[in-house]
């Protein structure tokens, strides 16, 4: 195929780090194999393609031409790779998302798009926000993204997975006994003294749980900040806590751990997002793809 991968790879690693010692390191080569490498390319078009000043290296007018003429080249030759592989049920799909998301989608949509598709190569590529996904489907890294909140721009944007959130318990929490299964709680006076797990303040879910404790004029007497959804439910299991979490992550957890599930009965509900390059060629697969996402 035409698209140089190693091209593409080293000139955006170089504008990632900001110098090509530090690119060198990341790419596990010497400094003077980058620079030789950078070399030959200008010598190629006639030109430099970085501008190295007082503030750091950035790409020339060409640099950025040629940069633009690569992603080009590598969207139509994806392009071309699904349009072969529209006739067959394999090909490959590469998605991106948080691990946030991935805990709660992935388990919902694998075993359904392995029944239709099974001899799909599925291609999971890790990112921590929003403009992360963005960027990565913008510039083809990954066909599809899953996301919070509609991205606009010239991608395809497809609502999926309305989700509401839950009042987590360990199976020891008096609320357990207290409460049949299908208990709804309209406020969360019934936790007002427990300690509540929660994200660190920066994460995606956590703003949202404080969006609820907020306007059901709620303050946790007491609470522990973890990073990822199983580190909760490891100490809400524990009963070490109790936590306000995406209901449908709770139910898979609900499979592993010791807990027990109440609907917080408030405004919770919140979309989740499917992004994809609208100029982009679906193959057969990409299209399964896609409706299982939205029927799921």
């Amino acid at each position: 195929m035409l698209f140089e991968y190693k091209r593409y790879n080293y000139i955006m690693t170089i504008l990632k780090e900001g110098s090509f010692s530090a690119a060198a390191k990341k790419l596990y080569i010497s400094q003077s194999a980058l620079s030789q490498f950078i070399k030959t390319i200008e010598t190629e078009i006639g030109t430099d393609i970085f501008y190295r000043g007082k503030e750091g290296i950035s790409l020339t007018y060409a640099g950025d031409l040629y940069l633009k003429l690569l992603e080009t080249v590598r969207n139509e030759e994806r392009s071309f790779e699904n349009a072969i592989a529209a006739s067959s049920g394999g090909g490959t799909i590469r998605l991106a998302l948080s691990s946030v998301r991935a805990q709660r989608f992935l388990p919902k949509v694998l075993p359904a798009l392995y029944e239709e598709l099974p001899d799909l190569d599925l291609q999971l590529i890790h990112a921590n926000n929003r403009e992360e996904l963005k960027e990565l489907v913008i510039r083809g890294d990954a066909d599809f993204a899953i996301t919070s909140g509609n991205i606009g721009s010239d991608l395809v944007s497809l609502p999926i997975g309305l989700a509401g959130l839950a009042v987590v318990v360990s199976e020891r929490h008096p609320a357990a006994a207290k409460y049949p299964e299908q208990h709804k709680f309209g406020n969360l006076d019934e936790f007002r003294n427990d300690r509540f797990i929660l994200h660190f303040h920066f994460q995606g879910g956590r703003k949202r749980t404080d969006r609820i404790f907020n306007d059901l004029s709620f303050t946790p007497k007491q609470s522990i900040e973890v990073f990822d959804n199983y580190s909760i439910m490891e100490l809400v299991e524990n009963d070490l806590g109790v936590t306000v979490i995406d209901r449908g992550f709770a139910e898979v957890a609900g499979k592993r751990y010791r807990i027990r599930i109440f609907d917080l009965d408030v405004s919770s509900e919140c979309r989740s997002w499917l992004i994809y390059r609208g100029n982009m060629t679906l193959s057969g697969s990409m299209k399964t793809f896609i409706n299982i996402c939205q029927i799921v």
